[in-house]
């Protein structure tokens, strides 16, 4: 038969050992808690981030527009309607005229950035071109004739693309 100094040595062994496994368990229900409410916040950010992400997108992809100005404008002779626009992103202007009273319109588009200027005139026709524009400029949309003795009117439409 087995001493009873043995057989009291390994129940105390065999108690440590269940208090050691109850022990673990515990740890690992609480880990486990852990680990879930960092998935839960992870799954949060994620989401997010899939918002920030979308919006990023449709701005790169010009998806977002505004109109930022529509009627009607008139100058005298050889003159012109200065339009102040201010654009919060990079983006494309495009400058619709329509039902000019001369066929001497142009449109002159000019904003400065720091240590840049852009300037271009063109005269307007069904293919628009798209002006483009960067964050946070100003800029000066003059719709002109350049006819010597008579005024015009035109219908101005700027889209803002960004």
């Amino acid at each position: 038969m087995v001493r009873r100094n043995v057989a009291i040595a390994l129940g105390i062994i065999c108690i440590i050992l269940v208090a050691g496994l109850i022990a673990v368990y515990a740890s690992m229900v609480n880990t486990l808690a852990d680990k879930d409410t960092t998935i839960s916040s992870l799954n949060y950010q994620n989401g997010a981030l899939q918002d920030q992400l979308r919006d990023l997108n449709f701005t790169l992809h010009v998806e977002l527009e505004t109109t930022l100005y529509q009627g009607d404008v008139s100058q005298p002779a050889g003159s012109y309607t200065s339009l102040n626009l201010t654009t919060p992103y990079a983006g494309f202007l495009e400058i619709i005229i329509q039902n000019p009273t001369t066929n001497n319109t142009y449109v002159r588009v000019i904003w400065s950035y720091p240590a840049f200027v852009y300037d271009q005139q063109f005269h307007p026709d069904p293919n628009v071109p798209l002006i483009p524009v960067l964050s946070l400029s100003n800029a000066e949309v003059r719709v002109g004739n350049n006819n010597t003795d008579v005024g015009a009117t035109e219908t101005v439409t700027i889209i803002y693309k960004y």
